[in-house]
């Protein structure tokens, strides 16, 4: 068994996931561009978890809110 610890876990949840391909694939996209190091990740219809350094989980956040548009309250998958 492997332990790490200071991690955090960065939860994206939605149905309409459910039938949108490509969605972990924008996460891991804006999590690289934002220089954040995805330590796992798993996924399900409709959720998709991440662990991060809890040092990056305030910018791992802004890096999914930004490309996803959750900024601006209308989601863009």
């Amino acid at each position: 068994m492997r332990v790490r610890e200071g991690c955090s876990k960065l939860s994206v949840v939605g149905t309409g996931m459910r039938d949108a391909p490509g969605v972990v694939h924008q996460v891991a996209v804006a999590l690289s561009r934002a220089d954040v190091e995805i330590i796992h990740c798993t996924d399900s219809n409709v959720t998709i978890s991440i662990l991060v350094p809890a040092a990056e989980a305030e910018r791992a956040e802004t890096a999914v809110h930004a490309q996803f548009c959750l900024d601006r309250g209308d989601p863009v998958l």
